[in-house]
């Protein structure tokens, strides 16, 4: 059988592109590092990489988010402290001289003032803000939380923290609602799966499930009280249970001069020292919810991590096997330059021998 020039020319020729462009992307591949430079050249791995790559973006989404919260919690778990401190020094010292045997009418003005300004000082700890959100007025941030009326009632969002007085409603009405502000919730995503609880679309907080979520929400109201403790009949006394206005109604009992009442500053102190227990309860579960961020901000950047080196084992190389391929490629592109050497020598009527 006779193999002609142009068939022989056209083998060859074909076989040095294939060598050509098998060089050209074993170079690309030493001077990149990746497996592929474009999607069709490994469908498979380009599939898996861009999954991959999803995966790695929303991690670092959730990453930010759970920071965000960590930012938030600790600005507020500072607050938080400052408030505990304050309202414990109030409790165990100040008020405790002020119904001692040697304070008299002059003295109780002084310590009145001294409460009073506690009080404003701890309102504006209860008024911090992150950003441009009120860290403890619930789910609505933008709405300053707490705020002291004309006469130093003190108010959660419009409504008299102790008696429920809300302008166009009743005090019960009032109190009912600083009881569901109380449980408000505010959920975020930090890569646990959020989820709602029938599966379908969340129409409000309560639709989420809590365990896939992280609440951010910190319902200022919860934390320093609402309502009265008593029934207002002889010798049963209403207290608020709130320790900005209790400081209030403690200050006032001070200002009374001669109709001082000594007694009922006494159970006033006692709803203060309870206020400042659950303060502190308060503060301890804070520390809890900053230590889950601390760690779930640890797993998620582990997490991140092997992302990374999946994506690496799927699009790059190891540089020692590129640099092989690519002299593989060399030697036989060279070989095939040299085998066309031969050939291109010999002439046709070798050929017809």
């Amino acid at each position: 059988m006779r193999v002609t020039t142009n068939s022989m020319m056209r083998t060859y020729n074909n076989s040095l592109g294939t060598a050509l462009d098998t060089l050209n992307a074993s170079r690309e591949r030493v001077n990149t590092g990746r497996k592929y430079a474009r999607s069709y050249e490994d469908p498979s791995s380009a599939l898996r990489a861009a999954s991959l790559h999803r995966k790695y973006l929303s991690m670092e989404d959730h990453i930010d988010t759970v920071k965000n919260a960590q930012s938030r919690q600790d600005t507020a778990e500072g607050s938080l402290r400052q408030i505990v401190s304050m309202v414990g020094s109030t409790a165990n010292d100040e008020t405790l001289k002020a119904i001692s045997g040697t304070s008299d009418a002059s003295a109780r003005q002084t310590y009145a003032a001294a409460l009073r300004q506690t009080q404003q000082s701890l309102l504006q700890f209860a008024n911090i803000t992150y950003g441009d959100k009120y860290l403890f007025a619930g789910a609505d941030g933008k709405n300053i939380a707490f705020s002291q009326d004309d006469h130093g009632n003190i108010t959660y969002r419009g409504i008299n923290v102790s008696t429920g007085e809300w302008p166009g409603h009743t005090n019960a009405e009032g109190l009912n609602e600083l009881a569901r502000l109380s449980e408000e919730k505010l959920y975020v995503d930090i890569g646990l799966g959020m989820q709602t609880n029938n599966g379908g679309i969340a129409i409000s907080s309560d639709d989420f499930n809590g365990s896939s979520a992280f609440n951010i929400s910190l319902p200022g109201i919860k934390s320093f009280g609402f309502g009265t403790t008593g029934t207002g009949n002889p010798g049963d006394p209403k207290i608020s249970s709130n320790v900005f206005a209790l400081l209030g109604e403690m200050a006032t009992e001070l200002e009374k001069g001669p109709a001082f009442d000594a007694e009922l500053f006494g159970k006033m102190r006692e709803n203060l020292t309870a206020c400042h227990a659950g303060l502190t309860d308060l503060e301890a579960n804070m520390g809890v919810k900053t230590n889950f961020l601390e760690a779930t901000a640890e797993r998620a950047e582990d997490d991140l991590l092997n992302l990374n080196k999946q994506i690496e084992s799927v699009e790059y190389l190891e540089p020692a096997k590129a640099i092989t391929d690519f002299s593989y490629s060399q030697y036989t592109y060279n070989m095939i330059l040299k085998v066309g050497n031969s050939l291109l020598s010999s002439s046709f009527v070798d050929f017809m021998r």
